[in-house]
């Protein structure tokens, strides 16, 4: 018998930025790094993985131009 939870992922925001930090494995996945990936002009998505109202998993993205296929690499 499986017991199956149902999970919502939904983008961060500023307001999730405290619990975010507390629960990321990994420097590379802390809210300071994607602010110092944006502030070298990446873009950056977060995603937390949810169980209610209750972030179980963060997820920090960073999007990188592949300039001479004009596309992007996330």
């Amino acid at each position: 018998m499986y017991n199956i939870h149902m999970l919502t992922l939904k983008q961060l925001t500023e307001t999730d930025r405290e619990q975010s930090d507390k629960l990321s494995t990994h420097p590379l996945q802390s809210w300071a790094w994607g602010e110092a990936r944006k502030a070298t002009g990446l873009k950056i998505i977060r995603i937390g993985e949810f169980s209610g109202n209750e972030i179980k998993q963060t997820f920090l993205f960073t999007i990188h131009p592949i300039p001479i296929l004009k596309k992007n690499i996330l």
